[in-house]
């Protein structure tokens, strides 16, 4: 399976009005080290697959996941954690 690097992210401000769990952030696409983008439908389909994995370049241990949102519940939801830490790598890398 090819390791996709991420090098940065875009993401979707959600109103604390519209989803319950408060305001917070959404990836909607994830720009790779070799300067492709992929929309994160593509990129929970090619997961979901198996057929190619994601991490960020910063931290290749920080490994993409498809789950809920901890917060409002959407499935699909994005993140890149390493040894048990709850902090999202992915929302620490800068945007384009």
């Amino acid at each position: 399976m090819t390791v996709n690097l991420i090098d940065a992210v875009r993401v979707v401000d959600l109103d604390a009005i519209w989803y319950p769990g408060g305001k917070h952030q959404h990836v909607v696409a994830v720009h790779l080290a070799d300067a492709r983008v992929h929309e994160r439908e593509d990129v929970v389909q090619n997961i979901r697959s198996a057929s190619q994995g994601y991490a960020t370049k910063a931290d290749a241990r920080a490994l993409v996941r498809v789950g809920a949102c901890p917060l409002c519940g959407e499935e699909g939801h994005l993140t890149a954690a390493r040894d048990g830490r709850t902090v999202d790598r992915l929302l620490e890398l800068p945007r384009f």
